[in-house]
């Protein structure tokens, strides 16, 4: 019924259990960098975190997963073809009646080119700084 949303949203949404990752959707795995259609084996999203980043992210998901808290962390992914993208990692857990974490549910929302636009927009804003002092030498 739902399907349809969620493969068109324009964020990542996944879902893990003891975790592993059960689901993605179709925009997961393009921000992950994986053709969705190839049908990828879900532990090569763990091995698409870039390589400086795979295990800081990996423990903070344990972490959050053994205390039952919610997971928040910006990481990159690193494509095969070598592009990277940085992500906003979101996932809050579902308990069983006894409290227990059973799952998480989450997304992912690229934030590559809102990150470009901040690094431009703070070099604009030092370059405008910079003039204002020339102009009154």
């Amino acid at each position: 019924k739902y399907r349809g949303i969620v493969d068109h949203a324009p964020i990542g949404i996944f879902a893990a259990e003891k975790g592993r990752l059960m689901f993605s959707s179709r925009q997961n795995w393009v921000i992950v960098g994986m053709d969705p259609d190839s049908r990828p084996d879900p532990e090569q999203m763990w091995d698409a975190i870039h390589p400086d980043e795979q295990q800081d992210v990996r423990t903070a998901f344990q972490g959050a997963w053994a205390k039952g808290q919610s997971f928040e962390r910006v990481f990159r992914f690193l494509h095969s073809d070598g592009a990277v993208r940085k992500v906003l990692s979101r996932a809050v857990p579902l308990k069983d009646e006894t409290g227990s974490t059973v799952a998480y549910q989450g997304f992912n929302v690229d934030i590559t080119a809102m990150e470009q636009m901040r690094t431009q927009l703070n070099r604009a804003e030092r370059l405008a700084t910079l003039g204002q002092v020339a102009a009154g030498i």
